[in-house]
Formats: structure tokens, C-alpha cells, sequence
């Protein structure tokens, strides 16, 4: 198999429909038979350690476990590539293709997807418009789309206290005159009255029911209240058509006024069967909603919402009451949502009720993968047993299905389906967490993609990659706002083609072999070609995690010694960086182009602005200014050196290396610069040459005769004058 060489500019991710997630999987074999099902839950067999056929590692549906070997053992080796065997059916190809290989499952009950019914904002709920994803339904259930009729002379059996008795009476049935059109003819042909039975019409209006076993449904729930033939649960299939219904009307849909709940009774009413099949049969569960958004349609429903957003904001401006105002607001900001969902819909050609899934896709075996340990025990990815609940599930309801089992058992099996769907999909989201065998919970997909350690930041966007490294940083004051701190050993390491290739340009090693055993002994000559390299080639520092661009920005290397990255204090509020044991990654720019936006764009002198507000990002902090006051301070007395005269900034410092003066002793400096006329004259001294010296309060001034300037001396301290010289070496002034 070779692999694919097209080039792609992106990616999309969007729904799959059914039938896309059909064709990932389903092949045709040359005797005519179709692969692509997982039927069964089993993954290897127990004796021979081979796949199990149209299992979880089906050689038949993914591809062979051994390169070229089929699963019976007819044939082997490469000389036999692409042919299909005649007995298992596996394709002889590379064992690789079972990392790309798919297969699937076909649901015997369709289930929601828990992205979409357990998100925030919840989808299925804007796209339905059911308010708050939610209905109290603590009072009686009302509808309107129906008439009632009486049925009279109705023989009842009733049970009470243990006695059976036989009455006459009148039923009260429903005939839905919108849902059903000829429901009432078909009951009148299916049921024969005799001649004391009567059917009359009663006054069509609201009906109101109560079921004690409803108190409260959820859109987000409604996946688990799976029932069919009960008509107390058709409140909730009202509820959507009445509330699409109302909002045409721009009306709320809110429940109607509340009835009383009925009292309890001790007597048990056995009513005949013919009498429940008048009730209609509706759907409930994923069926229900799946139906639901077949029915939209994303134009009409766009340029409704866009209708009702108008109207709304139409009517905000009008005075209200603060819960009118409130109300509708609400109403607006969930419209605004849902034209955005309707407009995603449409341009990605998604259609609403592929959020419902029917066939369930199952990801390739060597993504999830089984390893035999030491002592015969096998290691398994938490996947193989999610899709294997999946499959027991479905096969057991399937079974159900075909014998006819209750209602009840039918309706459990299809929720526990839905739960095994939703722990596959995303494990946690909605109910209790599923455990392993040793109390660890399982690892569902959502898990392998999401956070630090899923497959996106951690395998994809974090990779290891070369020409790269990572150290600890701790400050350096004396470096450039342009340079860093480079430890020797990385340098090393990270530049070692850069330096062989140079070594063997000057003549220092004749091949590669040579160079690199130059490098592991630490000669001499490797040094300055190192410090060479180093003078022409930025590198990026970036500290994790990357929030801004300025989070990854480019220095000149200075080699140094340890084995920490040294970094000027003035860019750490850039990176967000403090010396408190923070790591910083190193990287290397390779080519000429990437080099040149270093100097040209990546610098940290000309990242000198945040690009969130515009202003300095590269500030004194507080640490520094706090360090510039305690440099500066004077008028302290009685220090060694004070009084002291000096001719230059340099003898200044150098008397200070070597502690003949202290860092706050006052002293006096040869300065030969003009300065502004001088006042407030202190004292004045003649001396015996007829020179004159005039002292000043920071000031003294040496005079010839007649009156000119021979010397001068300036007070300071010797912290102000290390500042000073600091500031002029800097601004390259001395």
C-alpha cells in the first residue's frame, strides 16, 4: 500500500451520516459477500489467541493480524499480495491497514448522541425549540387535536378486595382528528357493536389526563423514557408539536393552568384490550426526536428565527414589565444561538437528524489494541470492552424483539443501549461512570481527545520535535534585552550538525565520524567554532503554556556555564515567567527565511508593545526599581572610603571590586564636563600658589589666579556612580 502524497490545505470536522459511516466499512468480497459488520462481542479466541471472525478484531473486516498471511494459514508471503482467500475471506495485504480499517454497528434502536443532547448550549433543544430543555409536567396533560366519543353499554370487569364483578358501562375514547384522519373509521371497522352499544360524539374540546408515573421530563433525559402503546407518555410528543405550534403564534407554549392531582383508589379496572388499541401509537425516545428533526427545514427555519429575532428586538423597545423584558430578551438570545446552529447546519450540508445515530462507527483494532503480557495475561485498550457492552446489548434486544418479550423489558434493554452509547462516547457524561474490574474508570473517546493528555495536545501539537530543548531558567542581569543564557551542553547537542559541518570546513576533521568524537572529548578547536555559530544564529524560547504571541520570541545565544537557560528579567512578564523553577523550551530556526524573521519580527527589543492594549510590556517591576533606590541611596556616614577623590568612572568601580570603598560611601569624582554656574558658595580657600579652591554643597571647584578653571569635583556615592556607568556603557556613551 502506498501511501496517499495529495496535498491538503485543512481539515474538516462535521456529522457523518449514516450512510458516509456505511461506506467507511462495508466491502464486498469477490464471492459476493459483505463485510464491514461487527457481529459479536468476542475479540480473540481462547485457545488459538487468533480473531475471532466478524468480532472486535475481525482479520476479515480489518485486515490481516500478520502481513501477507491469511487467517486459515493457505497462504503466505508477499509473492500472493491483494488476493482474497477462498476459505476466511481476509485480504493478504500489510498488517498496517488495521490502523485505518473501520467497521460498524448496526442499532436495532437508534440513540442520541451525548455531544449534542448533554452540551452547553444544548443542541437538539434550540434546533426543537423545547424551552429550558425541559417540561414540568407535575399537573394533568393537556391536549386539543382531539374529540371524544362515548362508547355505552361497556361490559368492565373490576377487582376489588379479591372479588370480581361484571358491569355495564360508559367509556369516554379518544379520536385524534389531526394526527389520525381515519382512526375513527378504522375503530368503527375493527370493533362490531351490538345492539344495545352505542358510539356518540361528545363536544370537542381540551382533555385533561394524569399520569402519577410522570414527574418530570427532559429533553436530555427523554432518550432513557423509552415507551410505545402508553398514552401517558404521549404528553411529551404533544408538548413539541404544541410548543412549534405556539411559537408560529408568537406565543411562549408555557403549560396551561394546573389541574389537581386525582386521589388514589383501591379498585383496579381491567379494561378491555380493544379499548387500549383505540389509543394511537406514538413514539417516544431517540425515535421521537429523530423524527422531529427530519421534519425541519433549515431555510424556512433561518428566515423564521431571523423573523422572530426582528420582532423581538422590535418589541424590547417598547416599555415592559421587568419579567416581559426578561422573558423576551431570553427569548432573543435563544434565537440568536439556534440561527447560528441553523446556519452551521446548512453551509456544512449537515442534516439535524444525523445527531440521532443508526449505525455506530467502530474504530480500527490497532487503535485499540490487545498485548499479551508475561504469564499468558492480556492487556486491553478500555475501548474493547465499551464496544463489547454495545454489541451484547444490541444482540440481546434483537433476541427480545424476535420473541416478543414485555414491553418493560424491551424498554430497559433499549435504555441500557443508550447508556453504553453514551459511557463509548463520552464516559461520565450523563449518569454514573463506568468502572473496570479494578475500580478505574473507563477510558471512553472523548477522554482520548480531550485535555492535556489526549491525542490533540498531547501527541499532535505536542510532539517531541528535533532541534530542541528544555532547561530551567534563572535570571541574568547582565545580559542584552536581545540575548540569553545558552548552557554549553545544549549548545552542544543542539548545533552539533551546524559544528561538524563547520569542523570539517576548516579542515579540523576530515569526515563526520571524526568531528563527532572531536565534540565527545571536549577539544579545544571545537570552542571557538562553536562560539562562531552561536554569533549568527538566533534561537526562539517559549514557555508553556503559549497564550499570546508573545509567549515565543527570539534571542542571540550567549554561552554559559551550568546547565540553566539565563534570561533578562525585563522580558519575563512577556513570557509570564518568574525564577521559581519555571522550564523554557528552546528551538532552532533552520532556514534563512525563518532566521531572518527572527531578527526582523521575533526579537524581545521589538516586542516591546502588548498586543492586547498597546502598552509597554517591558516594565521595571518592582524588585528593580526597589534595587535602582537601594543603589542610589546616600547621606550615610561613617562607610569605608568616604571623602575619597577619584579621576574616572572606571577607578570608581575598580576601588569598589576591590573593597577599598563601599557601595554607599560619599565620595568625590573628577568631572570635566561644563556644568551650570554654580551657587550658594560654602567656603572658599586660597592656597598658597594663589589658586583658590571654592566649595560648593555638592561642588568643588579648583581656580588658577586669575580666576580659571584648573579642576572640579563632583560629590556622589559609589552606587550612583556604578548607575551612571551602566547607563552610559548601555547607550554605548563612554
Amino acid at each position: 500500500m502506498t501511501r496517499s502524497e495529495k496535498e491538503f490545505d485543512y481539515i474538516k470536522i462535521k456529522l457523518a451520516s449514516p450512510i458516509r459511516i456505511f461506506q467507511w466499512s462495508h466491502r464486498r468480497l469477490p464471492n459476493g459477500q459483505f463485510v464491514g459488520e461487527v457481529q459479536k462481542s468476542e475479540t480473540i479466541n481462547y485457545r488459538t489467541f487468533k480473531p475471532e471472525m466478524d468480532g472486535l478484531f475481525c482479520e476479515r473486516i480489518f485486515g490481516p493480524s500478520k502481513s501477507f498471511e491469511c487467517a486459515c494459514g493457505k497462504y503466505k508471503r508477499v509473492r500472493y499480495d491483494g488476493l482474497i482467500c477462498e476459505r476466511c475471506g481476509v485480504e493478504l495485504t500489510e498488517s498496517r491497514v488495521r490502523r485505518h480499517r473501520m467497521g460498524h454497528i448496526n442499532l436495532i434502536y437508534p440513540v442520541t448522541h451525548v455531544w449534542y443532547i448533554n452540551s452547553r448550549p444544548n443542541y437538539m433543544a434550540l434546533l426543537l425549540e423545547v424551552e429550558q430543555c425541559e417540561k414540568t409536567l407535575n399537573t394533568a396533560i393537556t391536549w386539543f387535536a382531539f374529540s371524544k366519543y362515548i362508547l355505552s353499554h361497556i361490559a368492565v370487569e373490576s377487582t376489588y378486595n379479591g372479588n370480581t364483578k361484571t358491569t355495564l358501562e360508559d367509556y369516554e375514547i379518544l379520536i385524534s382528528s389531526i394526527l389520525q384522519p381515519n382512526s375513527l373509521s378504522t375503530f368503527l371497522n375493527e370493533y362490531k357493536f351490538d345492539s344495545k352499544q352505542k358510539i356518540k360524539r361528545k363536544k370537542s374540546g381540551e382533555l385533561n389526563l394524569w399520569d402519577g408515573r410522570i414527574k418530570r421530563i427532559k429533553l436530555s433525559s427523554l432518550s432513557y423514557f423509552i415507551a410505545e402503546d402508553e398514552i401517558s407518555f404521549y404528553g411529551l410528543h404533544w408538548d413539541l408539536q404544541k410548543y412549534r405550534q405556539c411559537r408560529a403564534l408568537r406565543l411562549t407554549g408555557y403549560p396551561l393552568k394546573p389541574y389537581a392531582k386525582p386521589k388514589p383508589q383501591n379498585r383496579r379496572r381491567n379494561t378491555p384490550k380493544y379499548l387500549l388499541r383505540t389509543t394511537p401509537h406514538y413514539l417516544i425516545g431517540a425515535v421521537l426526536i429523530k423524527k422531529e428533526l427530519e421534519k425541519l427545514n433549515l431555510n424556512d427555519e433561518i428566515n423564521y428565527t431571523r423573523n422572530f429575532i426582528t420582532c423581538c428586538s422590535n418589541v424590547l423597545q417598547d416599555s415592559l414589565r421587568k419579567w416581559e423584558y426578561q422573558r423576551i430578551y431570553k427569548l432573543q438570545d435563544q434565537s440568536i444561538k439556534r440561527i447560528r446552529i441553523l446556519e452551521n447546519l446548512l453551509a456544512t450540508g449537515s442534516n439535524p437528524a444525523w445527531m440521532i445515530i443508526t449505525i455506530l462507527p467502530v474504530i480500527p483494532p490497532a487503535l485499540r489494541p490487545m498485548i499479551q503480557l508475561e504469564g499468558g495475561r492480556f492487556a486491553t485498550s478500555d475501548l474493547n470492552e465499551l464496544y463489547r457492552r454495545i454489541i451484547t446489548r444490541n444482540n440481546r434486544l434483537l433476541r427480545l424483539l424476535e420473541i416478543d418479550a414485555p414491553q418493560l423489558i424491551i424498554r430497559n434493554e433499549k435504555r441500557m443501549l443508550q447508556e453504553a452509547v453514551d459511557t463509548l462516547i463520552d464516559n461520565g457524561k450523563r449518569g454514573k461512570i463506568a468502572l473496570s474490574a479494578n475500580n478505574r474508570p473507563l477510558k471512553s473517546l472523548s477522554d482520548i481527545i480531550k485535555g492535556k493528555h489526549g491525542r490533540f495536545r498531547q501527541n499532535l501539537l505536542g510532539k517531541r520535535v528535533d532541534y530542541s530543548g528544555r532547561s530551567v531558567i534563572v535570571v541574568g542581569p547582565s545580559l542584552k534585552l536581545n540575548q540569553c543564557g545558552l548552557p554549553y551542553e545544549m549548545a552542544i547537542e543542539l548545533f552539533q550538525p551546524f559544528i561538524i559541518r563547520e569542523l570539517i570546513n576548516q579542515g579540523f576533521a576530515s569526515n563526520m565520524k571524526i568531528a563527532k568524537n572531536l565534540i565527545q572529548q571536549n577539544e579545544s578547536t571545537v570552542d571557538p567554532v562553536v562560539e562562531k555559530i552561536l554569533a549568527n544564529h538566533p534561537i526562539f524560547l517559549n514557555r508553556a503554556p503559549t497564550l499570546h504571541r508573545l509567549g515565543i520570541q527570539a534571542f542571540e545565544p550567549i554561552l554559559v556555564q551550568g546547565r540553566a537557560i539565563k534570561l533578562h528579567p525585563l522580558v519575563c512578564s512577556a513570557f509570564n515567567a518568574d525564577f521559581d523553577g519555571d522550564q523554557m523550551a528552546v528551538h532552532l530556526p533552520l532556514s534563512l527565511e525563518a532566521q531572518a524573521e527572527c531578527y526582523m519580527l521575533m526579537l524581545a527589543p521589538h516586542n516591546f508593545l502588548s498586543p492586547a492594549n498597546g502598552e509597554p510590556i517591558i516594565m521595571p517591576s518592582q524588585d528593580m526599581v526597589l534595587g535602582c533606590y537601594y543603589l542610589t541611596v546616600q547621606n550615610i556616614k561613617g562607610l569605608l572610603g568616604s571623602n575619597h577623590y577619584f579621576t574616572s568612572l572606571e577607578d570608581v568601580i575598580l576601588a569598589y571590586n576591590q573593597e577599598q570603598i563601599e557601595l554607599h560611601a560619599t565620595i568625590w569624582i573628577r568631572y570635566n564636563n561644563a556644568l551650570p554656574k554654580p551657587k550658594n558658595l560654602v567656603q572658599s580657600i586660597k592656597l598658597s600658589d594663589k589658586s583658590c579652591v571654592e566649595y560648593y554643597e555638592n561642588l568643588q571647584v579648583r581656580k588658577d589666579k586669575k580666576g580659571n578653571k584648573i579642576v572640579q569635583y563632583l560629590q556622589t556615592t559609589t552606587g550612583r556612580v556604578i548607575f551612571n556607568y551602566t547607563i552610559q556603557k548601555t547607550l554605548n556613551l563612554l
